[in-house]
């Protein structure tokens, strides 16, 4: 039992993260994706490009990656609708229902409305009509020919994350509402219903989604592989970069040096030491915020590349054969771009900063040093 109850909280623990919006750090709102795959809440974007005091046409960078993108002619609301993340957002607000005790069937509600009559209590919840049902009108669900293969689960089970793939909701065709999108059209590139078809797409290469379906996982596996592959040499490349704490033992280390330099000289020199240490320390300053400045980048492009892994394998995982369709272009285009971007960051050569202290030779010290007795400081990339 409590193995169970271990795999739904992991189930929904999955979905909590990936359903989040990093900007308002709750659930999924009419998720939209920017071309760079990271989704947002419509809200969010809304707010931000009002924040920023920009308008179609204009370019913003993504609160992610930094990637500039071009709102549409018909603003922030142009921007394309993530489904699969919309079908998993619609999934995990189900399953917060499961365990949710008083719920009224919605069938009984609108049946009787406007009569006083005690409403049936909910024991399912339909995930593609999104509505809660009682015992009475799920077996009439059931039987209806346009519901009878829609996934219900019972209120108060234990749902795993096996249940949540095979509960992902089908999407549906905006301009034919009800309709299916179970057709690709390899012409247009684009998830269509079978109306569609007949109306638009006829002449088209259009296959059944389920048909083009494996290509296009094998194909985003492929893309989230790569990716995945780069992460792990960015990685490298941080573990092998120059740390802050390595810098700084630097530092301590010259400093140490300055210091047992200075004990073998009087105390007339003191002034010249800390001359001395004072232009070590603007070295410090200087230099260890360019080294910041290189591990956040280090640190970005990581989040960057990690994030795009795991939106693959989640849409891999949980998206439904039109959502991998769907997004199999933007996809592959955007890991495209990925690649590119890494080769060229990837052969930037690592530079540290040397810093070094010298003690002149006592019996030269006023011709080496310009009468310091004590030494000098220098601190450059290398």
């Amino acid at each position: 039992m409590s193995q169970m109850a271990s795999e739904k909280n992991s189930a929904m623990t999955k979905l909590d993260d990936i359903t989040e919006c990093c900007i308002c750090l709750k659930t999924f709102t009419d998720p939209r994706m920017l071309p760079c795959i990271h989704t947002f809440c419509l809200q969010c974007l809304n707010d931000l490009a009002d924040k920023s005091n920009k308008k179609a046409g204009d370019e913003i960078p993504c609160p992610v990656c930094r990637k500039d993108f071009t709102i549409p002619r018909d603003g922030v609301h142009g921007i394309q609708k993530n489904f699969f993340m919309a079908g998993m957002t619609e999934v995990r607000n189900a399953l917060n229902q499961t365990n949710v005790k008083g719920l009224l069937c919605d069938i009984c509600k609108a049946n009787n409305e406007g009569h006083e009559v005690k409403i049936a209590e909910a024991t399912n919840r339909c995930l593609v009509c999104q509505e809660n049902l009682c015992d009475s009108c799920c077996k009439m669900h059931k039987t209806f020919k346009v519901s009878r293969n829609h996934d219900v689960i019972k209120i108060g089970c234990d749902v795993g994350e096996e249940s949540v793939v095979k509960t992902s909701p089908t999407t549906n065709c905006d301009i034919h509402r009800g309709k299916v999108l179970d057709y690709y059209c390899a012409d247009c590139k684009k998830v269509v219903c079978v109306s569609c078809f007949v109306e638009s797409h006829k002449a088209h290469d259009c296959k059944d989604v389920n048909t083009v379906e494996e290509e296009f996982r094998n194909m985003i596996n492929n893309s989230a592989h790569v990716i995945s592959t780069l992460s792990e040499e960015i990685l490298t490349k941080k573990n092998s970069c120059e740390s802050r704490e390595t810098f700084l033992l630097k530092i301590a280390a010259r400093e140490k040096e300055i210091l047992q330099r200075s004990e073998e000289l009087m105390k007339m020199i003191n002034e010249q030491t800390q001359a001395l240490l004072s232009s070590l320390d603007e070295i410090k300053n200087k230099h260890f915020k360019e080294i910041r400045i290189k591990e956040d980048e280090l640190d970005r492009r990581l989040l960057v590349l990690e994030s795009f892994s795991r939106y693959c394998n989640e849409l891999i995982l949980k998206g439904s054969a039109s959502d991998v369709c769907r997004s199999t272009e933007e996809i592959l285009r955007r890991a495209d771009e990925l690649v590119e971007d890494h080769e060229t960051y990837i052969m930037r050569p690592m530079v540290s900063v040397s810093v070094t202290f010298q003690a002149p030779v006592l019996d030269k010290i006023f011709k080496s040093s310009n009468g310091n007795m004590v030494g000098s400081v220098t601190g450059n990339f290398c």
